[in-house]
């Protein structure tokens, strides 16, 4: 019988993107009708989760592949836990063996496609132009070394796409905790010699989810590094703008670390118009709408 509806699992549930990712997929974000959500405790986010607290033993997800009739992309967004700092080395070489784990979970389970989570911080500081695939890498915190190792040891497998991110709207320190109360007080935000904060690819939770989407389901192979993120950079004022979040503008000199963006032409390449352009009050509805 040939199997036509695709199976996804997505490793990572319980974390932040993987919360907003919910969010999403029930309003239909991914366009995968059987998707499944790894979780470490009873309890589960929903009908389509699974408990698989220990990514060295592959038993859960080989039994999952062998009761769905096999999982056609895994989602890997694992990563140490909240009380895990990313100035830390260890703390994060802790994810990095997490994933390895999870990878060698795949093979055994025979899936054919892995997309697992890296970051924009494998580039580091600004080269004075966007950071395309093939940009050297020289990351300056644990976080981001801690990615550069982590694609290292899974360049050689096949079948596996490491995903640059840019910011997640709603999972990165600028939104995540954000307060819309009138009475919150303004948070700081550095502003530069052009008036403009810091400028990042932001992307929103239905983009990415529509961006993992059309991966996963992409006919033919996937390169080996993409990197993610909404085809224009946007500046973190113009978010926070957009929110009506008031801010207290911190004045600086101009500096390498406003302008961390990437280059994501060949994303378009895979699923075209699936990330957004750019537009801050898109992203802010993506985000909001992942609150209510």
């Amino acid at each position: 019988m040939v199997k036509t509806r695709k199976t996804c699992v997505f490793i990572g549930a319980s974390g932040r993107i993987g919360r907003l990712l919910r969010h999403s997929s029930a309003r239909g974000g991914f366009g995968i009708p059987d998707m499944y959500w790894q979780i470490r405790n009873a309890g589960g986010v929903e009908d389509k989760s699974f408990i698989w607290n220990d990514f060295s033993d592959p038993e859960p997800l080989c039994t999952l592949a062998g009761r769905t009739g096999g999982i056609d992309t895994l989602f890997v967004f694992a990563g140490v836990s909240a009380s895990g700092s990313k100035t830390s080395d260890a703390d994060m070489e802790v994810g990095v063996t997490l994933v390895a784990d999870a990878l060698r979970a795949a093979r055994l389970a025979g899936v054919p496609r892995c997309l697992v989570a890296s970051s924009s911080a494998v580039y580091g500081e600004s080269i004075g132009r966007p950071f395309d695939e093939a940009a050297p890498l020289s990351p300056v915190n644990a976080y981001g070394r801690s990615k550069v190792e982590m694609e290292r040891r899974l360049a050689g497998l096949d079948g596996v796409t490491c995903l640059r991110i840019g910011n997640v709207a709603g999972a990165d320190v600028l939104l995540q905790n954000l307060s819309l109360d009138e009475d919150a007080p303004p948070r700081p935000l550095d502003i530069f010699p052009d008036g403009q904060g810091p400028r990042r690819n932001y992307i929103g939770p239905r983009d990415l989810a529509r961006v993992l989407g059309g991966l996963a389901q992409y006919d033919g192979a996937l390169p080996k590094v993409l990197n993610v993120g909404a085809r224009r950079p946007v500046a973190m004022n113009a978010l926070l703008d957009a929110a009506g979040a008031a801010y207290t503008p911190r004045q600086c000199a101009a500096s390498p670390h406003q302008d961390i963006v990437l280059a994501c032409d060949l994303l378009e390449t895979y699923c075209a118009g699936a990330s957004g352009v750019g537009d801050p009050v898109d992203i802010i509805a993506q985000w909001a709408a992942c609150r209510s």
